[in-house]
């Protein structure tokens, strides 16, 4: 993930891309069926693996990128990876499997994690890749949302503050 300066994005300063150097896939459809062809190719950072590539079963490509999210949410908001991954192969997907993961309340802000935060998080980081949301839902779960509306309505404050105090200083000069 990379912090691009722009002044058209929400927030005024910064846009979030979402890059891949050299991992990637396209993503195939059945004709007939329109389904969404399985991938089989075993490949990432372990980091950021979900448990069906470790598992080294067939998987929707676009699931997988889910749980990625998921885990790199969950960094973001501890500073710390979900699971360990220095664990054997075993132990690490039976932690995945059985989500057993926790939030260092000592790290969080409120010293607390808010129920939107623990649902979406759950959400994507469920290990049976078929009851794991897809983007689209995670896109309009409320807690996308809100924060989206706060980030909004902080953006246009500054805005509409930088616009004021602009015109003063011109109406000074």
């Amino acid at each position: 993930m990379l912090l691009v300066a722009n002044d058209r994005s929400i927030s005024g300063d910064y846009l979030l891309r979402v890059t891949d150097f050299g991992l990637s896939t396209t993503v195939k459809k059945e004709p007939a069926s329109g389904a969404i062809v399985l991938s089989k190719t075993v490949c990432g950072t372990p980091l950021f693996m979900a448990p069906e590539l470790y598992e080294k079963k067939k998987y929707d490509a676009f699931q997988v990128d889910v749980w990625a999210l998921g885990v790199a949410l969950y960094l973001l908001m501890t500073l710390e990876s979900p699971f360990d991954f220095k664990r054997p192969p075993a132990e690490l997907l039976a932690a995945m499997k059985g989500r057993k993961y926790e939030w260092p309340l000592e790290k969080m802000k409120e010293g607390a994690v808010s129920p939107g935060l623990t649902d979406i998080t759950a959400a994507m980081l469920t290990p049976d890749p078929a009851a794991r949301k897809r983007l689209i839902q995670l896109i309009n779960h409320e807690w996308v949302a809100a924060e989206y509306a706060a980030a909004h309505d902080l953006s246009d404050t500054l805005k509409a503050e930088e616009l004021a105090g602009v015109s003063s200083s011109k109406s000074k000069g």
